[in-house]
């Protein structure tokens, strides 16, 4: 191949991580309340969620290595 990407084959989960789904519901519960805080709140508020689904994907690695 020249010029172009290789194709790496791409694992793809059979179900969605809890945590994934909490992160999202979080954040779409925090969309009513955005319009009454200010644009810094509001990122400080995806930020720390997004923070907890990646601390819940972390500590799920580490009780299921893969392998």
């Amino acid at each position: 191949m020249t010029g172009g990407t290789r194709r790496a084959p791409i694992r793809t989960p059979k179900r969605l991580p809890l945590s994934h789904v909490v992160g999202v519901v979080v954040t779409i519960a925090l969309a009513p309340v955005a319009p009454h805080l200010s644009g810094l709140a509001v990122s400080v508020a995806a930020g720390l969620v997004l923070l907890g689904v990646a601390a819940a994907e972390f500590l799920r690695a580490r009780r299921r290595p893969t392998g």
